[in-house]
Parts: structure tokens; C-alpha cells; sequence
């Protein structure tokens, strides 16, 4: 704090913002400044002082929307993915069976014919059967794996085929899964780790960084990440609309000033 030298120039300058700001020129009209000196003396009996501020540097950042994605879809992927795992599975446990049994069958077919030719054709028949159920079910699982990769991306899709603990939470609704879309025009560089949701209800919620989303949200035209945050027991529900306050790489310089210089007047603060 300094009480002498720019103490009346600040001052003069903190008036001179009053006084224009009670005039609120319309656009295009020439303003009048007028110019309020205090003493040295008013200054110390008001209570005015004055303090120099130092610059400081500031991460910018930005508004994004986002919306809460609806845990169904990726329910729905988690039962596609885990019925043709289980098909496949089925067809495998068959194939292995018919492999052992015209293993046998070939065995006493070739000693002294102690099953019959056309026993052993059937079984190889059974075993040709087998194989095609096999690889028909290793089809099904790869198309249904690569539909999901397609949907939700690798990250996502990942938490699907393995049943992960996030994806455990997502579906019990203790977490929530966000797509946040940032406009081209927006100065995003580099995906933040981190980002401040803003859900309608009020307050605020931090969710964590999953992937890239594998679709852009169709309401919104840009660039879209997927996020994850705790659902805070409802307030986060799906569909709901939230804004998100990302931090970009452009830093700026300025001045923080302190909420003790803001000056009242008319009901107004200036």
C-alpha cells in the first residue's frame, strides 16, 4: 500500500470512471471527462489508498457444451458383445468335442473295423459342421467388436470387452459419461486432462478425460471429446445439456484487481 505520489492520480482516475459512467453517452456521441482531484488529507480520512499492481500471467479458457450421454447405448454394446463372445464360445465347445469324438471314431474305424465306415463319415460330417458353426461365431464376434469400436471408439469400447470398473460405475449410474463439443474456431491445441462442468442444476463437477469421440454430436458442429464425472447422486442425468470451461495453451497478461478497489455507486459497481 502507498498513500502518497499516484495516490490523487489513481483517485482522479477512479472519478473520472464514475463520472463517465454516469453520463453513458449513446454510441457516437463525444463524452466529457471531468477530472476529480482529491487531497491528500480527504484521501487519509475516507480511508482511500492506493496499491500497485504487479502483472500476472492467466491460462485462458473457454466455453464448450456438452451433453450427458444416455448409458443405454453402451449397455445395449456391452449384450451384443457379450452374446456373440458367448456364441463363439458354444462353437467352440462343440468343435472340440466332434475334433475328439472322430479322433475315435478313425482310431477303431482303422482296427479291425470296429466302427463302421459310414459311422465314420457321419462323424466327419459332424466335424465339417463343427468348423463352419466356429468360424461363423468368430465372424459374428469380430463384426459385433468392430460395430462397437465404430460407436464408442477404442477407449470406450475397450471398457465394453473387458467390463472395467468404469464401465461397472457408468452402468450402476455413480458416473456419467459427457461429450463435450468445442467449436473449430476455438483455441484447443492440446486435449485437457481435466475440465469444470457446469451442470443446470447449479454448482460445479470436474470430470476426467476418456477419448475423442467417435461421432460429433449432431446439434453441435465441432469437435467432440468424451468425458467422465461423477453423476453427484442425480444432479448429472441423461440428456441433460451442461456447459464446460476448458482451458486452452494461450496465456495473457494482465492485472488482477482486487475486489476492494470496486467502487459502488447508484447501486452500480464500477
Amino acid at each position: 500500500m502507498k498513500k502518497a505520489g499516484i495516490k490523487g492520480f489513481i483517485a482522479a482516475l477512479i472519478f473520472v470512471a464514475a463520472v463517465l459512467a454516469i453520463a453513458d453517452p449513446k454510441p457516437g456521441a463525444r463524452a466529457s471527462v471531468y477530472t476529480v482531484t482529491i487531497s491528500s488529507e480527504a484521501q487519509e480520512t475516507d480511508g482511500i489508498t492506493t496499491e500497485l499492481l504487479k502483472p500476472r500471467r492467466h491460462q485462458m479458457r473457454v466455453a464448450a457444451y456438452g451433453r450427458v450421454l444416455d448409458p443405454v447405448g453402451i449397455n445395449d454394446s456391452r449384450r451384443i458383445y457379450v452374446a456373440a463372445a458367448a456364441g463363439l464360445e458354444k462353437a467352440e465347445a462343440a468343435l472340440n468335442a466332434s475334433e475328439k469324438e472322430y479322433a475315435r471314431m478313425k482310431t477303431l474305424n482303422a482296427k479291425a473295423k470296429n466302427i463302421s465306415d459310414r459311422a465314420l463319415q457321419a462323424a466327419a460330417a459332424q466335424l465339417a459342421a463343427d468348423r463352419a458353426d466356429a468360424a461363423g461365431a468368430r465372424g459374428e464376434l469380430q463384426s459385433a467388436k468392430d460395430e462397437i469400436s465404430l460407436n464408442w471408439g477404442t477407449a470406450l469400447s475397450g471398457w465394453i470387452f473387458d467390463y472395467s470398473l468404469p464401465l461397472q460405475r457408468v452402468l450402476a449410474a455413480k458416473d456419467v459419461l459427457i461429450q463435450i463439443t468445442v467449436p473449430p474456431a476455438l483455441p484447443i491445441q492440446v486435449i485437457p486432462k481435466k475440465v469444470r462442468i457446469e451442470p443446470p442444476t447449479g454448482g460445479e463437477v470436474s470430470a476426467n478425460f476418456v477419448s475423442r469421440a467417435a461421432a460429433a454430436d449432431p446439434k453441435i458442429q465441432g469437435i467432440s471429446f468424451i468425458y467422465v464425472a461423477p453423476s453427484r447422486s442425480g444432479r448429472l442425468l441423461p440428456g441433460m445439456d451442461v456447459m464446460a470451461e476448458i482451458p486452452t495453451e494461450q496465456v495473457r497478461t494482465g492485472f488482477l484487481v482486487p475486489l476492494s478497489a470496486v467502487v459502488w455507486l447508484q447501486d452500480r459497481a464500477w
